[in-house]
């Protein structure tokens, strides 16, 4: 899965960016998103899935937050795996 940085996060409306490994058009992140539930905070790494929601909207689905070793919170290998 492709990896990303929290530029920032509301957790008040449950919204934010994600700004991908390797550049590119930073993409929308709802709550509903997040995989380990609660909020994401400012520079925290997360591995993503992407979705199209328009002609030119990317959005970052099934957003699971890593820890420093690349593992995710839900017991995976995160990049580990690649």
């Amino acid at each position: 899965m492709p990896e990303a940085t929290v530029k920032f996060y509301d957790s008040e409306r449950g919204r934010g960016l994600l700004v991908p490994d390797g550049g590119g058009q930073e993409l929308v992140v709802d709550s509903r998103a997040l995989q380990a539930g609660g909020a994401l905070e400012e520079g925290q790494r997360v591995s993503y899935e992407l979705m199209r929601d328009s002609a030119e909207d990317l959005r970052a689905i099934n957003v699971v937050p890593l820890r420093a070793d690349g593992s995710d919170l839900a017991g995976g290998h995160g990049r580990d795996l690649l």
